[in-house]
């Protein structure tokens, strides 16, 4: 409490980090976020570390190049996504892999950077994406901080099934949205 100031900014760090790195759980910096700074600062700081790691993966990726990418990921990951961003879909399926618990969102920051997306778009969609695991997770955070375990119990649970049924579906969440896109382009 002493340092909040410099804590606020080694927070942001490690958010920035967490993103460039890919192993750091964001969920966990975000619980103990929301324990530390309250809801709407923890989201303000989170927010502000995510817009900035994922600038620095998303021009790393283009610095680094493909073969960098092949070496990190695998050929055959990063050609499979940058298929799909490099699509008339890109911008649907990057909302779309923010959005779901489960799936692989650095993989998608880093081929972002390699593909035919301009940042600016990537970072809005990301950004909106990512906000609703965030806010779980803070909430989390600041349950746990009031002494209100079976509220963070219960938004714990409803993430855990959320992050269950992405991973599971997840093929057919993106088939969904494809069909929903193909849809809203007919009209």
């Amino acid at each position: 409490r002493q340092y909040k100031a410099q804590s606020a900014l080694v927070y942001i760090g490690a958010q920035i980090l967490q993103i460039i790195l890919c192993v750091i759980p964001g969920q966990a910096l975000q619980v103990a976020a929301g324990y530390l700074y309250g809801f709407w600062l923890a989201f303000a700081l989170s927010i502000v570390g995510a817009f900035i790691g994922s600038v620095i993966v998303f021009y790393l990726a283009q610095f680094l190049g493909h073969d960098a990418m092949h070496i990190l990921f695998g050929k055959r990951k990063i050609t499979e996504m940058l298929d799909q961003l490099n699509s008339k879909k890109g911008m649907l399926i990057v909302l779309v892999i923010f959005l779901i618990p489960g799936i692989p969102k650095d993989l998608c920051t880093y081929a972002a950077g390699i593909s035919n997306m301009h940042i600016k778009p990537f970072l809005i969609l990301s950004l909106i994406g990512r906000s609703p695991g965030m806010i779980c997770s803070i909430a989390i955070g600041r349950q746990i901080m009031h002494g209100n375990y079976h509220s963070a119990i219960i938004i714990a649970v409803i993430v855990v099934i959320l992050f269950i049924i992405g991973l599971l579906f997840r093929d057919k969440v993106i088939t969904f949205f494809d069909k929903a896109y193909d849809k809203l382009i007919d009209l």
